[in-house]
């Protein structure tokens, strides 16, 4: 069985529907709309030194900018651990020394 990697399932629903919306609150991007944004995002974080085996720490509420950078970080290879403002700070996962 194919392992699936996680911008893998964007570029699934960028294949089989370009118009397809994803809304978030009062914003609408299609998905053709949001994998380019994602792509920009992921062009940027390379060119700052993001990459493989890069763990990200970012601290937000649930928004598509979130989503995005999700997105952006696994076409890098990077971990994006997942985080919360109600997560209690002795839960947050800590980086490999």
């Amino acid at each position: 069985m194919r392992e699936l990697v996680v911008h893998e399932v964007l570029k699934s629903a960028l294949h089989n529907g370009p118009d397809s919306e994803i809304v978030y609150g009062g914003r609408r991007f299609t998905y053709e709309q949001f994998y380019e944004r994602v792509l920009r995002l992921a062009q940027s974080l390379k060119r700052r030194g993001v990459g493989r085996g890069t763990v990200l720490g970012v601290m937000d509420v649930n928004s598509h900018r979130y989503l995005e950078l999700h997105y952006a970080s696994s076409m890098l290879g990077a971990g994006l651990p997942p985080s919360n403002f109600p997560l209690p700070l002795a839960n947050l996962p800590q980086p490999p020394i």
